[in-house]
């Protein structure tokens, strides 16, 4: 945790009876009831409280290298008095407030003297700034499990969408200093940080990963069953299907979820017919070749036939996805054979096999392991497919290929269908590739 002083003094001039300061928390308040009561996706935890009847106040700010003194770990001393009730800076840039005992204050998130702003003292006693930190207890004392951000002044983030410190992940810090995690939450009034930039605004819905920070570019389908889009932004959007304006013979699409643990995992949508097939999806190989060894790619399967040579597989665009995602895959065919994958809603690759041409075919979904003892979780929601031209919303029936014995399906109302489970019943060195007809789940769509 970075915890160093970047030659920065506090500021100390306001009050703890700001009247901003209240309007502020009251606006906050009355934003938090109303997006909770229409969409309830908001973090229940509440970090801060307003300090009442304390009236802000300037405390003194030293350094050893620029004031000297005598620094032992617990207490320093200024021409032999001991110092309290001030912010300390010692030799290796880290900042203390020293009580009235003159002891660093510790593992403590509390107002700063000034009487508007938030700081936190870790366990070692350093305040935080620049960083993140995980706070368990509130100034008054809760426990709590909180994630919680402070700026370089050492105040903590409140209404803020900001980024981590490599630029590479987006993190929404909520009216109350928590930043969201595990869940929907709406954006609220007054949001500040990248917003404005990102084109945020409040009432904007967004998906917080268990680490806090935001699920973007993926499909996810929300409590009220709604498939939705998390833009590059963390907001998400109506996903629009495209199923219906592509020219193309037949398609399915969906919005597809891979997980499992062992060496592999793999959930495809399938166009097939008797003899030949093409399937897209996600699949994670413990055992890829290079460069994709361990990674989760998207994936093509052509096959032309089941004899040896008579597959081709690809990874349209070389794109790398994460297990436990949702992301939107389509794929089509035409009357000749030649198709299209597309991820998000953009065409990323093509195919062609003569095998699938001139012929009506047959629409599946599919999840696969590698080897024995190795777990596959896929779901595919929002299913919808065209059938020689006609677009369906979602399947009437299904007809069950399943061919391992652990591996179940189940599907619902709405046509969402999930396998779980696991693959047995393979001999010693048998794997996907040499009993491929033996580690899947497999339902075909009927209409």
């Amino acid at each position: 945790m970075n915890t160093r002083k970047k030659h920065t003094a506090h500021a100390v001039t306001a009050r703890w009876e700001n009247p901003l300061l209240r309007f502020f928390f009251v606006t906050a308040l009355i934003f938090s009831l109303l997006f909770t009561w229409q969409m309830p996706f908001f973090a229940k935890e509440v970090t801060t409280e307003k300090a009442e009847n304390v009236t802000g106040r300037t405390v003194p700010h030293y350094t050893l290298k620029e004031n000297g003194g005598k620094w032992d770990g617990t207490h320093y001393y200024l021409n032999d008095k001991l110092v309290t009730d001030a912010f300390f800076c010692d030799d290796k840039g880290y900042t203390y407030y020293l009580q009235k005992d003159g002891t660093p204050m510790k593992d403590r998130l509390t107002y700063h003297p000034d009487g508007t702003h938030i700081i936190y003292l870790d366990s070692n006693g350093h305040e935080v700034f620049s960083n993140f930190a995980n706070v368990k207890k509130s100034i008054a004392g809760e426990a709590i499990d909180d994630l919680c951000f402070f700026d370089v002044f050492g105040y903590m983030y409140v209404n803020n969408l900001t980024y981590n410190q490599a630029g590479t992940n987006l993190y929404y810090v909520n009216p109350y200093g928590v930043i969201e995690r595990n869940g929907w939450f709406t954006f609220q009034s007054g949001i500040g940080g990248a917003a404005e930039t990102l084109g945020v605004k409040a009432g904007d819905m967004g998906y917080a990963n268990a680490d806090g920070s935001l699920a973007v570019n993926c499909n996810m389908t929300d409590p009220n069953g709604r498939n939705l889009y998390l833009q590059a932004n963390g907001v998400a959007v109506i996903a629009p299907s495209i199923i219906a304006g592509t020219a193309c013979k037949s398609a399915i699409e969906a919005d597809v979820t891979l997980d499992g643990s062992g060496t592999g995992c793999h959930a495809k949508l399938v166009i097939c017919t008797g003899t030949s097939a093409i399937s897209y999806g996600l699949q994670y190989d413990a055992c890829a070749v290079a460069p994709y060894t361990g990674k989760t790619m998207v994936m093509t399967e052509n096959v032309y036939s089941n004899a040896a040579g008579g597959q081709v597989y690809a990874r349209p665009g070389d794109i790398e996805v994460a297990k436990g995602q949702t992301y939107h895959l389509m794929l089509t065919v035409n009357e000749d054979g030649s198709g299209a994958v597309y991820l998000n809603n953009q065409m990323i690759g093509t195919y062609s096999n003569p095998g699938l041409a001139n012929q009506h075919v047959y629409l599946r979904a599919e999840a696969s392991g590698r080897i024995n003892g190795d777990s596959v979780t896929a779901r595919f929601e929002n299913i919808k497919c065209k059938v020689d031209g006609v677009v369906y919303d979602k399947p009437q029936a299904y007809n069950n290929f399943t061919t391992n014995p652990t591996i179940s399906n189940s599907h619902d109302d709405f046509g969402n269908i999930t396998f779980n489970g696991y693959i047995s019943g393979l001999n010693a060195g048998e794997d996907w590739d040499n009993r491929y007809q033996s580690v899947s789940g497999i339902l075909q769509l009927n209409w």
